[in-house]
């Protein structure tokens, strides 16, 4: 879950992109910033990936978001 990775580094992603495209990634391009950490949390519906019901509430997004150093990202789903 890249959402959760790419808040560590401390380079140029693009750059990092570019330059395995171009084939001449130097490993020392690649910085993460210290002391950080990261963590993924998914929740999903009973029966993802496959057919599965939608529309059931989430809640403590907010609240959660408030936190120091979290960050939430949420995909798939609606405020209402």
């Amino acid at each position: 879950e890249t959402q959760a990775v790419l808040p560590l580094l401390d380079c140029d992603f693009f750059e990092l992109l570019r330059s395995c495209a171009e084939e001449r990634l130097d490993p020392t391009m690649l910085k993460v910033k210290e002391g950080m950490r990261s963590v993924t949390v998914v929740m999903a519906s009973g029966g993802y990936p496959g057919q599965y019901e939608t529309g059931f509430e989430v809640t403590g997004l907010e609240q959660a978001g408030m936190l120091p150093g979290v960050t939430v990202f949420h995909a798939g789903t609606k405020v209402q």
